[in-house]
Formats: C-alpha cells, sequence, structure tokens
C-alpha cells in the first residue's frame, strides 16, 4: 500500500548529487537543496542537519557507490546503526530531487541498490513526484521509479553513445590533419583557456609565469614542498586541474607541484597532448603524441633537466630529514669495506653527536663499528670540494657559458631520445600483437631514422663538452652556495627554512656531480714519536680514508688520523688548480671546535719535505696522501685562508 507523505518520520536525509563540477557553478546544488527544503516545509517535516552528496559524480558510473562516494557513505552508516539510533527503522526518509539523480545505472543495478536501502528500513522520496517508496509500497509507485531510473539510465547511455561517436570523429581529423582540426574540447592545462572563434589555446600570463617559476626553483635545487611553500609564502594564487575546474585548492601542495613537473602532465608545457582510451577499466594511451597541440610554455632544455633531477631523487632522497636537512650526502655514501650505505646515527649532543657508521655494522651484521664525526666529514668534503674549480668536479672546462649552454643541450637530448626509445617500443609491441601494419612500420622506420639523428648529436655534444677542457675555466657562482651552507649553519640568525633551503639546493648539485664517497679506514701501530706529537697512548692510531668519486671519473682522497677514545682530529686533501698550483686542506679539532684552513703551497711543491724517487713511482698527489708528514707538520707550510 502507498504510504502517505503526512505519515511522521523522526528523520529526513538530503542526498544531492550532479555529475559535472561545472554545475555547481550554475544553480544545479541551489536547486536540489531548495527543493529539499520546500518539501519538508509543506509536509511539516524537519531536515535533518545529516546530508549526503556527490558533486561531480556520476551516477552513470557509479562514482557515487565507490568507497568515497556519498551514497555508498550512507548505506554504510546505516548499516553500521543496527540499533536506530541515528537512522531509526521506518521512521528515515531518504529525500532525492528526482530519480536520476540518485541512479543512471542500468535499472536491475539501479533496483538492487533500492532494495539494499529500503531492507535497512530506509524509505526513499522523489521531490518532483512525491511519492514514497518503501517495502510496503503500492504496484504503481515502485513502476514509476523503475521507469524513471530506467529513462535516466537510457538518456545517460544514448548521450555517452553520441559523446564518444563525436569524440571518436574529433580524433580521427586531429591526427589526420592537426594543424587545422578542431580542438578536441575547451578543457585544457590550467595555465591556458581556449579561444572558440580562433581554435586557439591562449596563455594566461601569471599562470605561465607561475609554471615557469616551479620549473626555475625545481632546477636550482629546491624540492616539490620547498616550493609549494615558497609560493604559500609569496601568496602566489593557485588553480585547479583546469580552467574551468569548478574547485581549485587553497594552498599550493606537493601534489600540485608533483603534477606540473611530471613526465605525463608535465609535457603539456611542452606543448604535447597524449590521447588515451579505456582498456579493462584502465586509462592507457593511444597513437601518437600530438605536438604543437597547446602553446610550449617551458624549454625542451628545462623540461628534460627536470626529468633528470627528479629521476636522481627517486634513487637517493628518501624525504625531509630533519628541520636543517641534517645529512647532505643522503644515498652517496658507502662503507668500502662491505659496500653498504653509511647511515646517521645520533647520539645526542652529550655524547659523540652525529655520526656516520655502516649500515651494515649499526646492526651488527658482520662489519667494523667506526663512527665518523658527521659535522667533521661535511666540513671537510665541502671545504675540499670548495677549492675546487667547479669545471673539474664536473669533468669540464671551459667558460661558464659554453658549458652550461652545451650541458643543458645534452640533458634535453638524452631525453629526447628515451622518448624515442619509449616510442619504438610501444610500435613493437603493437606489431607483435596486431601483425605488421603499413603504418606502423612507417613510423617505426621514421622512429629509428630520428633515433640515429639523436645519437647522432649527444655524441657531438659530449665531444664539444670534452674539448672544452682544453681551455681556461672559472669557478661558478654555485660555490657562493657552498660557501653560504659553511657559514650559515653557524648564524643564529639563519632560520631553519633557509638553511634547510640551501642546503637542499647543494646536496641536489652534490648528488648530481658526485657518484659515491666511500670511507675505509686502516689501524696503525702507535710509535714514540706519534704519542710525542699527541696522538695519545693507545696501542693504534686509526687512518681514515675518505674517497670521493665524482660522475666525470675524477677521485678525490680526504685522509686523516683518529685517537683512540678521541675521534678525528684531522682531516686533509691535497686540491690541484687549473694552472697547477696546489693547496692542502685541512679540517681539525681545535678548542672543542672543527675549523678549517686552507694551506696553500707553490706550484712546483717544492717547498715541501718529499723523497723524489717515491714521488716519481706512484705520482705526487697519491704520494702526498699517504705520507704522515703531511698531516703531523702544517707549520712547516704558508697558511692561506682559515675559519677559526
Amino acid at each position: 500500500m502507498k504510504k502517505s507523505i503526512k505519515d511522521s518520520y523522526n528523520t529526513v536525509i538530503s542526498y544531492v548529487r550532479f555529475s559535472s563540477s561545472i554545475q555547481e557553478l550554475g544553480d544545479s546544488l541551489k536547486r536540489q537543496k531548495n527543493s529539499a527544503i520546500a518539501f519538508c516545509e509543506k509536509h511539516n517535516l524537519v531536515l535533518s542537519n545529516i546530508k549526503y552528496s556527490d558533486l561531480g559524480r556520476s551516477g552513470f558510473k557509479g562514482d557515487n557507490l565507490k568507497a568515497d562516494g556519498g551514497l555508498r557513505a550512507f548505506i554504510d552508516a546505516v548499516e553500521n546503526d543496527p540499533e536506530g539510533h541515528k537512522f531509526p527503522k521506518g521512521q528515515t526518509l531518504l529525500l532525492l530531487d528526482e530519480w536520476s539523480r540518485f541512479s543512471r545505472l542500468p535499472p536491475m543495478q539501479a533496483q538492487g541498490i533500492v532494495s539494499q536501502i529500503l531492507s535497512l528500513g530506509i524509505d526513499i522520496c522523489t521531490c518532483d513526484t512525491e511519492d514514497i517508496l518503501s517495502n510496503d509500497a503500492d504496484i504503481g509507485t515502485m513502476l514509476t521509479a523503475i521507469i524513471k531510473m530506467n529513462s535516466a539510465y537510457e538518456e545517460s547511455a544514448r548521450k555517452s553513445k553520441h559523446i564518444k561517436s563525436v569524440w571518436m570523429n574529433k580524433k580521427k581529423a586531429l591526427l589526420e590533419n592537426p594543424d587545422k582540426a578542431c580542438k578536441l574540447t575547451s578543457r585544457c592545462p590550467s595555465w591556458l583557456y581556449l579561444d572558440k572563434d580562433k581554435n586557439e589555446f591562449i596563455p594566461i600570463p601569471e599562470r605561465v609565469e607561475t609554471v615557469k617559476l616551479i620549473y626555475k626553483l625545481y632546477i636550482n635545487g629546491l624540492g616539490k614542498t620547498a616550493i609549494a611553500k615558497y609560493l604559500n609564502k609569496e601568496e602566489i594564487e593557485t588553480f585547479g586541474d583546469s580552467n574551468k575546474s569548478a574547485r581549485k585548492a587553497t594552498m599550493w601542495r606537493e601534489s600540485s607541484i608533483n603534477k606540473i613537473i611530471s613526465e605525463t602532465y608535465g609535457r603539456s608545457t611542452l606543448g604535447e597532448l597524449q590521447l588515451y582510451e579505456m582498456v579493462g577499466g584502465k586509462r592507457v594511451p593511444t597513437g601518437d603524441v600530438i605536438k604543437g597541440y597547446y602553446p610550449q610554455i617551458i624549454s625542451d632544455s628545462d623540461f628534460y633537466q627536470v626529468q633528470a633531477i627528479r629521476k636522481s631523487r627517486i634513487t637517493t632522497a628518501t624525504g625531509r630529514k630533519g628541520s636543517r636537512l641534517t645529512n647532505l650526502f643522503q644515498g652517496l655514501t658507502r662503507c668500502s669495506k662491505c659496500s653498504s650505505p653509511m647511515v646517521i646515527v645520533n647520539k645526542g649532543k652529550r655524547s659523540s653527536g652525529a655520526n656516520l657508521v655502516c649500515s651494515k655494522a649499526k646492526v651488527k651484521a658482520g662489519c667494523e663499528y667506526v663512527a665518523w664525526h658527521y659535522e667533521f666529514v661535511e666540513k671537510s668534503i665541502l671545504v675540499t670540494l670548495l677549492n675546487l674549480d667547479y669545471s673539474t668536479l664536473l669533468g669540464l672546462n671551459g667558460t661558464n657559458e659554453n658549458s652550461d649552454a652545451l650541458r643543458k643541450a645534452l640533458v634535453s637530448l638524452q631525453g629526447q631520445l628515451a622518448d624515442n626509445k619509449h616510442q619504438i617500443e610501444n610500435i613493437t609491441n603493437a606489431i607483435s600483437q596486431i601483425g605488421l601494419n603499413e603504418n606502423l612500420i612507417k613510423k617505426l622506420s621514421f622512429l629509428e631514422a630520428e633515433q640515429l639523428t639523436l645519437e647522432s648529436k649527444i655524441t657531438t655534444s659530449e665531444l664539444e663538452l670534452a674539448s672544452l677542457s682544453k681551455q681556461h675555466h672559472t669557478k661558478q657562482s654555485v660555490w657562493q652556495t657552498l660557501e653560504q651552507v659553511l657559514n650559515d649553519t653557524q648564524d643564529s640568525t639563519r632560520t631553519d627554512e633557509d638553511i634547510y633551503s640551501k642546503r637542499s639546493k647543494l646536496s641536489m648539485f652534490l648528488k648530481q656531480n658526485i657518484k659515491e664517497i666511500q670511507f675505509s679506514d686502516i689501524l696503525i701501530p702507535m710509535t714514540k714519536s706519534l704519542t710525542k706529537q699527541g696522538f695519545g697512548k693507545g696501542s693504534h692510531l686509526r687512518k681514515m680514508i675518505i674517497t670521493i668519486t665524482l660522475k666525470s671519473g675524477i677521485h678525490q682522497f680526504i685522509i686523516g688520523f683518529s685517537r683512540p677514545r678521541s675521534g678525528i682530529q684531522v682531516l686533509q686533501s691535497l686540491v690541484e688548480d687549473s694552472d697547477n698550483s696546489t693547496c692542502s686542506v685541512y679540517t681539525e679539532r681545535k678548542n672543542g671546535k672543527i675549523v678549517y684552513r686552507v694551506i696553500q703551497i707553490a706550484s712546483s711543491l717544492e717547498n715541501m719535505k718529499y723523497d723524489p724517487e717515491k714521488a716519481a713511482s706512484q705520482g705526487q698527489q697519491k704520494y702526498y696522501k699517504s705520507q704522515i708528514d703531511i698531516l703531523l707538520n702544517p707549520k712547516e707550510f704558508s697558511i692561506g685562508i682559515d675559519n677559526e
């Protein structure tokens, strides 16, 4: 029997849904809410404060019934209230604007959801017909609901088929003639909008500048979180997924930055469009990338440089490390005895503080436990690198402008080659699945020819970079950042965020140019001579060796000594400049502080005592690095700069 609307309901729950987020900008949400309010006023019912909604969710695809859907949340809430405290059985009414808001699924599926809700003791009413559907509803009410749900499904199915047909025709026209074909849709990256009269996408200047700033900051070494904080601090306006997005974030987040610089969505900054299709419920790319579909706002070199940095960070970075980025060398340090990574062990300021320790030794898995005082090691490595030429670090020589331009071009070419190989792989897989196809073979031939061209250009760029090694070179501004890190950490006026930003930039630079930093040590028997010179009374002195391997193939050695029970006392390295002048870098413990000194040495090293025969057979630099006297007698050399 049809239940009268005048029957009393203790609880009336409003449910609102619309498919497109654009509808939120219109009156759909307001109209559905007003409809529910008017219905309750007309029938002397009280609308509950508990409301459920699915804004911008498709009823045709069943999005409102997914785990995070509003209708699913309502059903779950009722099922979790078996006693009916919040939703009294037989006294709760689910109020809809019309049946199309409830579902646009095939009729049998929609009826199944309706039956599930009714079985939980919840009645359903639509504002348009004012019919109440309950377990004892008459046949007319049930048929009306079924017919309306079926009509909603057929309408959506018809629209879907029509839209799909139109979409396929547009895609075909675009692939056949990308320059003249109409744009597929006005939906586009959030820094553009479609001028329908001109059939072209127009950049939004302030948003384009924001995207360019994000790429610039990332290339300069800032991470995604740091970039988001910077944009929020500068109060730079956010924007949604597209210029038509009804909602946009109230603040910049790491996920927003990650999307803009990603290898997929980020390609739209190059002006490229990749079409997709649904296969087995998954969105997969289809067809070739359409270049020039959007205006290009980021250069090829900057885009591929960002991708190279992202890949290097994926292999080495594991998130923010401390408020000031404790370990600059995360992912680079290894124990030379067992090849395990070195990790930070912090025993607090009252003890030995932060130390680098073999990860295998830390868990007592077989390697010897040797603590390397982190601050000592960091300062020694940075001061040593500070006195290397930037071009030496990269294995290059030449002017800043020429080498920088060549490096950017090389990164861009390498990125294009990677894209080319990926396309070749996709076409090869397609041929293996569907057999030989004239278009596929033609495309494959084109890509293979392009691959040869790119490989040739890469070889040429590498040769040009190598030729610059014979020219004069100068230090780069990156060392200003390095020197600031050495000084700012001690500056109490610097904020943690400022220090973290500088250290993050430097850490990224080091990871781009250093292949590995190995730590090894050798026990040397203690002699009376060493004891007299203040190296303790133990049985052994520990010789500490740090080997920095640059990606250019150059090795830099730092050698020092650790006193029994006192830890590292001094670390020293030799740095040879482009004009063959040499300096010796000392990092030592003095009056409870770790200080560094750079001691200038004559270009011919003639002011130093050495054995000519051994120096000739071993090589000068290797010879001096192995000599204890170099470490024990720094006063024999003329002092250059220091930070004491």
